[in-house]
């Protein structure tokens, strides 16, 4: 049998969600927040629980202005929520990337909690904006004869 989700003791996962993908996005954007193409969905079970937002995010760039903090971008959560439909930044994470002359590779595995304070769907977009104009960042890269895979997950948490 299975025990319900109400009855579930605090700090168990109700339920988790996920998005994968292997398709690689790029970007060269310094002025805006651009979607990789990475996001979930989640309607939660319980008004109140926390929502547990993670990713695992591989990436690469090129360095083409050396003696700048190339490499390096911000990497934000963007969500829309069911009182308020409009995509907005909620979390914001940096890496400061090398400052040399040479190619970068990394991954990011970001973390982030909220509360789930209104019932219905919740939607989850990773965004990167670059701190240099000149670079490329290839996040989900074609490497050794394969594309990466890269993920976010959402775990729903019974306070």
């Amino acid at each position: 049998g299975r025990v319900p989700f109400q009855k579930m003791p605090a700090s168990s996962i109700i339920q988790t969600k996920y998005y994968q993908t292997d398709t690689q996005a790029t970007s060269n954007n310094a002025t805006d927040y651009v979607s990789i193409g990475l996001y979930v969905k989640i309607t939660p079970l319980i008004v109140g629980s926390t929502l547990e937002v993670s990713a695992c995010i591989p990436s690469y760039s090129n360095n083409t202005h050396a003696n700048d903090w190339s490499n390096s971008f911000w990497l934000a959560l963007y969500h829309t929520s069911p009182d308020n439909q409009t995509e907005r930044r909620i979390a914001l994470f940096e890496h400061p990337g090398p400052k040399t002359s040479m190619e970068f590779a990394k991954i990011d595995n970001p973390v982030f909690y909220m509360t789930a304070h209104h019932p219905g769907e919740y939607l989850f977009n990773w965004r990167v904006k670059l701190t240099g104009g000149a670079d490329t960042h290839y996040f989900g890269r074609s490497t050794d004869g394969m594309s990466c895979t890269y993920n976010t997950v959402v775990r729903e948490i019974k306070q």
